[in-house]
């Protein structure tokens, strides 16, 4: 696998395909992905609940 750094809030927007293209494999970055959406979606019920 290359080694990339991704910083922020880039890590919550990565797709399969970017993390396969880099060099990790299908199941992995399949859990990847769906964990950073997972943080994406609690970053966003975080954020509605304290702008209230």
């Amino acid at each position: 696998m290359i080694l990339k750094e991704v910083t922020g809030y880039d890590f919550l927007d990565l797709s399969q395909e970017e993390l396969e293209r880099w060099g990790m494999p299908g199941g992995p970055s399949k859990r990847l992905v769906k964990f950073a959406k997972e943080c994406k979606e609690l970053k966003k019920r975080h954020f509605r609940r304290t702008a209230v």
